[in-house]
């Protein structure tokens, strides 16, 4: 962060993006607050700080689109663009309560940008828009994939899709949703996350939607995946970055700097074709799975709800050693569309702390994390969830969020 702080954009380096907003209309008036490498749970650094979050102030703005999202909360933004590459569109949104859609990859153009780790492609970052507003995202989505936009002619990466309307067919039809229990078989989520599952999952059976239990019992390996090859990839780059400088590392971010010590000489071509073939049957195998749900005549789920993180919003710097990206991370490694959308606050009256006669850690560092929980620190803490989609199907995803947004704010 240090190394850039004083580094001003020269017109020759501006990503694409803001140029193609620029024409869209869009007035650019501030920058946001961002972690180091952009690749931290919360949004802090050694030269600006850390950002808070305006909900409860006890709690972080999340990362790495922290800034954005504190900013968008209180409403000193209409509508932002962050990006995402493990959560971090998803978790600075699900933290204060916005809507913030991470697109599959080749959606929106991506020429330029500066991402934590360059030249990587093993899974690849991603910007979306985030609002207080599903309505906005609509606008963005529209707007930069349009036919006038054809942001395909300008962006190799992109793919030539221009926003659809309308795409869940017959209109108001009721939706198959998958959704996750209280744990993804690695850490568990606390008690107002788990509430915001229930009551979701019982107003839209409550108005004719099918819902199911979804199983995650395949993702400790994909989110295992993705924390390898961010720590391969990335550990070199990001010791370099912060090397000039003489700025530390900060403790959520100490596998960098093992793996940067360690080298990454080792990674040869054998080993990297390894990674790409086991990345690609983990999606073989998921997206199987999602297709395995067409049964009975029906077809497969429309979609999955789940949690963003653990936490309703994290206390500030708890991250520091407990971080955790496995309900976001496994869909970057996928490439899946996903949204997040508010449902709730945490209730110190109904969200009481689960007591060890009644709960099991599933691992030490899953009861760490438990151990975190205080209902009346986190009482009022907003409490959000995402819904993911199929690859690619980013109208629907946004068009699903909308059904449930209204059911949930009945």
């Amino acid at each position: 962060m240090a190394r850039y702080a004083n580094e001003p954009t020269t017109p020759e380096q501006e990503s694409l993006l803001p140029q193609i907003l620029r024409e869209l209309g869009a007035v650019f008036y501030c920058k946001t607050n961002t972690p180091v490498a952009m690749m931290m749970m919360e949004t802090n650094n050694n030269v600006w700080g850390e950002t808070r979050s305006p909900i409860h102030t006890g709690t972080s703005a999340g990362g790495s689109s922290g800034g954005e999202a504190a900013l968008l909360a209180m409403k000193g933004s209409p509508l932002g663009v962050g990006s995402d590459i493990a959560g971090s569109i998803r978790i600075p949104s699900a933290w204060t309560h916005l809507y913030g859609l991470r697109p599959s990859a080749g959606r929106f153009p991506t020429w330029n940008i500066r991402t934590g780790i360059p030249g990587q492609e093993y899974v690849l970052a991603t910007n979306g828009p985030m609002s207080r507003h599903w309505e906005s995202l609509q606008l963005y989505c529209s707007a930069m994939l349009s036919e006038g936009s054809k942001v395909w002619h300008l962006d190799p990466k992109c793919l030539p899709m221009p926003w659809r309307k309308n795409v869940i067919q017959p209109p108001n039809r009721k939706l198959r949703l998958g959704i996750m229990g209280n744990h993804d078989f690695s850490v568990t989520c606390h008690p107002p996350v788990e509430r915001a599952l229930e009551e979701t999952k019982r107003a839209l059976m409550d108005a004719g939607h099918e819902v199911f239990e979804w199983v995650p019992n395949d993702h400790p390996k994909l989110a295992e995946a993705l924390m390898t090859a961010f720590q391969t990839f990335g550990g070199s780059v990001v010791a370099d970055a912060l090397s000039i400088t003489g700025e530390p590392f900060f403790n959520s971010m100490k596998g960098y700097e093992k793996a940067s010590k360690e080298g990454e000489s080792i990674l040869g071509p054998s080993a990297f074709r390894e990674m790409n073939l086991r990345r690609n049957k983990l999606q073989k195998d998921y997206l199987d799975r999602w297709q395995a749900t067409g049964t009975q005549g029906k077809k497969p789920m429309d979609g999955l709800v789940m949690p963003v993180t653990p936490w309703a919003a994290a206390r500030l710097r708890v991250t520091e050693e407990l971080s955790y990206v496995g309900y976001t991370g496994v869909f970057n490694i996928l490439d899946l569309p996903s949204c997040t959308f508010p449902a709730t606050f945490a209730d110190r009256n109904l969200d009481r702390a689960r007591e060890d006669s009644q709960w099991n850690a599933l691992n030490p560092f899953d009861a760490k994390i438990q151990a975190d929980y205080d209902p009346v620190f986190y009482h009022g803490a907003p409490v959000s969830l995402q819904l993911v989609g199929q690859r690619l199907e980013e109208e629907k995803v946004l068009e699903m969020v909308s059904v449930v947004s209204s059911i949930l704010r009945r």
